[in-house]
């Protein structure tokens, strides 16, 4: 991961996150703001996700999830757990807990390596199709043209494939990341 910020300094909430903690949790809006600095500041860094604002860092402490902007300490929203519940056994909810965080880091890492993979294929995948179509405009022979096109094409498929694998990846890490949370 890329000097990704894993902790919470001086908490800010939004407007949105207050209505989430106001409507989710019960807590009046006068303490919303603090209540919601109290948590966050002793929740747990879970994991970079994509949402439609970009890049945010998801938090979570006793099932809540958290999710804060990428740099700033800005809370988006908030959002209790559905299958939150009291552990007695709290040895096994470590175990769980180290458990479930070990395999999840582990998914991460393979995720991270195919998005890297994918990724500079498909810059070397796009070098090699501007450099095709720079031959075909030069090239005077039907018979080559049509061959360099037909490999542009061939190129253009591959990279949308490859571009899929890692919107999937990207996807499956946000919705595991959000099972992790319930045992973090």
């Amino acid at each position: 991961m890329n000097s990704v910020k894993t902790f919470v300094e001086a908490v800010k909430t939004t407007r949105h996150a207050i209505t989430q903690v106001v409507d989710r949790f019960g807590i009046e809006e006068s303490k919303a703001s603090n209540w919601l600095t109290e948590q966050v500041s002793r929740a747990k860094f879970i994991t970079m996700t994509e949402s439609e604002r970009g890049q945010t860092r998801m938090f979570s402490k006793d099932g809540n999830v958290f999710i804060l902007d990428e740099v700033n300490d800005v809370v988006i929203t908030a959002y209790p757990s559905d299958a939150r519940r009291e552990v007695e056994a709290k040895e096994l909810h470590e175990l769980v807990t180290r458990s479930v965080m070990r395999e999840f880091r582990r998914f991460e890492k393979q995720a991270e390596k195919l998005v890297r993979r994918n990724t500079i294929t498909v810059a070397k995948i796009d070098l090699e199709i501007a450099e095709l179509q720079l031959k075909i405009l030069r090239a005077r022979i039907g018979d080559k043209i049509t061959e360099m096109k037909q490999r542009c094409e061939t190129l253009a498929v591959t990279k949308e494939k490859l571009e899929l694998e890692i919107t999937e990846v990207k996807r499956k890490k946000k919705q595991m990341a959000r099972g992790v949370a319930l045992y973090v």
